[in-house]
């Protein structure tokens, strides 16, 4: 008797962490569970030198509200807060790409103690930086 067994391995999804990488992952923590109240998580991405960082919304649902003081998601153009803040997000409108302009970029999510969302997956990517301030893939 024969009988094979095959697995699907889903990836873990942990609150912040560093990601050194040409492309990748990030996501809410325990994502695509709800991702738990009271929580600060912020995840520092560097692409290789000569890189832009390219950022881009796949599923995003945190908690709404029209100044997101809530529950909200903020990417900052380098690994600092005093670095350009690029956005700050809430809601379950995805947001578009965001680029940065170094090969750094910082992205923190802030949860209350209230109500909680499914979280987000967005995907990172280095791209080669335009003199116009767009970017493409390498």
């Amino acid at each position: 008797m024969m009988f094979s067994v095959s697995l699907c391995l889903r990836p873990v999804f942990l609150c912040g962490g560093e990601h050194v990488a040409e492309s990748g992952f990030i996501a809410s923590e325990g994502f695509p569970s709800h991702y738990k109240p009271n929580s600060k998580c912020t995840w520092y991405i560097t692409v290789p030198e000569g890189n832009v960082v390219m950022l881009s919304f796949r599923i995003f649902d945190l908690e709404a509200d029209p100044q997101c003081r809530y529950d909200f998601l903020e990417v900052y153009n380098g690994h600092a807060h005093t670095s350009q803040r690029l956005g700050r997000f809430c809601g379950t409108f995805r947001p578009g790409a965001l680029i940065s302009t170094s090969n750094k970029m910082m992205v923190e999510m802030v949860s209350d103690s209230e109500t909680t969302g499914r979280g987000f997956i967005v995907a990172f990517s280095a791209g080669k930086p335009h003199v116009d301030g767009t970017a493409r893939k390498p």
